[in-house]
């Protein structure tokens, strides 16, 4: 048999057994965020790098970095290594026991929080939801232990999303995600995002006093400051448009919260570790958060494992003689062993090879390219981004600011992304106010070659989109 041949009949062994895990699929399988009865599922075979290759060798450049969490791209064998030598060993400690990998991760990060802030003390969870639920349990808990029991309520901002389980949902400010489950939890309120493009006080950047920041002082002074526990955002949105708000903005919410004895979370799970050029997105305005809760790209997308930091003041309420004052909250495979090995081992690479500095000179790269290939193309408002997260914010007339909804050319747009071989995200849509964007979000590790592609794909995908409206 000739090495063509022999390769020829890999090939078909590949295709038959593609075939069988789709019959697999159809008969048992229920995927997140699908359609089960139109799926058509791609079955990938491979990863290396930033390119995942499926079953019939067609290769797909992932310009999302997955979910935003595989940080470091496929393939880091150092991590796999880490894990595997660790899961050979302590796989798993409950209460009362602790591996060393524990609290070195745990001494770790507060020296790679931002500096100055008095962050010094780590919950771990196992994904960014629980990590937001458990800052939510968190701050409530602390005003009862510290003489101000009705402090309950969270505010958080209309196109912010937090996380999927239930006060984390409720949290979120995504209309398509809530609708289908409220009532939700009760007790969460939302403000106007600060999301200058369509202000929702139909105002404009810098004349506007960046009233969408002082309007959180009235809304806790509506609500009563003595039932406000926390205030929640991201310091640049994700899933909810990808926004960066003005410089100002955390630095008045800042103030605000101090003045009202409001805890600020900041929620660092999208945008920490190296995504927007900085190892937190927190180091790019002048704000001192009481929490910040950490996820993703923690472990480089190499194992689930999230963490609550937060400051000596809130741990100090529940550091008592009194056994009841603990933090009476646990997930089964928080600060999991394995987990905290992988985490270890991602933040001494992205370290060591200075993958936020490079987050902070290719994502200038890209801006420029971006900005080049598209930036007046009909249904383009506008590019922006820090670091290796970008968006193109869409519309169907720039004079207006009609966002682009129209099902046809979206579908269109996601139809040549993977005719053409690139995975990214296309996100929002759900009502004209949150408007819609498509990002690009690629791995820290990611070449100006493959950011070159990314670009050409969305301009062409942009084009076949503009075709069919």
């Amino acid at each position: 048999m000739t090495q063509k041949e022999r390769q020829r009949e890999g090939e078909v062994r590949e295709r038959d057994l593609a075939q069988h895990y789709l019959e697999l699929y159809r008969k048992h399988s229920w995927q997140p965020l699908t359609q089960m009865k139109t799926a058509k599922p791609v079955f990938i075979k491979s990863a290396q790098g930033c390119w995942l290759e499926d079953f019939s060798g067609k290769k797909y450049l992932d310009a999302g970095a997955g979910f935003a969490n595989v940080n470091l791209g496929w393939g880091q064998e150092e991590i796999a290594k880490a894990m595997y030598e660790k899961a050979a060993g302590v796989v798993f400690l409950g209460p009362g026991f602790v591996d060393p990998d524990q609290v070195l991760l745990a001494e770790k990060l507060t020296r790679i929080v931002p500096q100055g802030m008095g962050l010094s003390k780590v919950f771990f969870q196992s994904g960014g939801s629980e990590a937001n639920e458990a800052a939510f349990k968190m701050a409530r808990q602390y005003h009862k232990q510290s003489g101000h029991p009705t402090k309950f309520k969270v505010i958080s901002h209309w196109m912010g999303y937090h996380g999927a389980t239930a006060a984390a949902l409720s949290a979120s400010g995504r209309h398509g995600r809530r609708v289908r489950f409220e009532p939700l939890v009760p007790g969460f309120i939302h403000a106007a995002p600060p999301f200058c493009y369509r202000c929702f006080f139909e105002l404009k950047y810098p004349s506007c006093g960046i009233l969408c920041a002082r309007d959180v002082a009235r809304i806790i002074e509506l609500e009563d400051p003595e039932t406000v526990s926390a205030f929640i955002a991201e310091p640049m949105s994700g899933s909810g448009g990808q926004n960066i708000p003005p410089p100002e903005y955390f630095e008045i919410i800042g103030k605000t919260c101090k003045e009202n004895q409001v805890l600020l979370i900041l929620d660092e799970i999208i945008t920490g570790f190296g995504r927007t050029g900085k190892m937190f997105a927190t180091s790019h305005y002048n704000v001192r958060p009481d929490v910040l809760v950490v996820g993703k790209g923690l472990t480089g997308g190499y194992a689930p494992l999230s963490a609550v930091v937060t400051n000596e003041t809130v741990f100090n309420a529940f550091f008592s003689d009194r056994d009841n004052d603990k933090f009476d909250h646990v997930i089964t495979y928080g600060g999991n062993p394995v987990s905290c090995a992988a985490a270890l081992k991602a933040i001494e690479i992205m370290e060591r090879d200075g993958l936020v500095e490079r987050s902070r000179v290719l994502g200038e790269y890209l801006g420029q390219i971006l900005n080049e290939a598209i930036g007046g193309h009909p249904l383009v408002a506008f590019t922006d981004g820090r670091g290796l997260r970008h968006k193109i914010e869409l519309v169907k007339d720039r004079a207006t600011k009609e966002p682009l909804l129209d099902p046809v050319p979206l579908k269109r747009l996601k139809q040549v992304y993977m005719e053409k071989g690139m995975v990214a995200s296309i996100v929002g849509g759900e009502t004209p106010s949150l408007g819609i964007s498509a990002g690009i979000s690629p791995p820290l590790t990611i070449e100006k070659a493959d950011l070159d592609f990314a670009v050409s794909v969305v301009k062409a995908a942009l084009d076949e989109a503009a075709r069919g409206l």
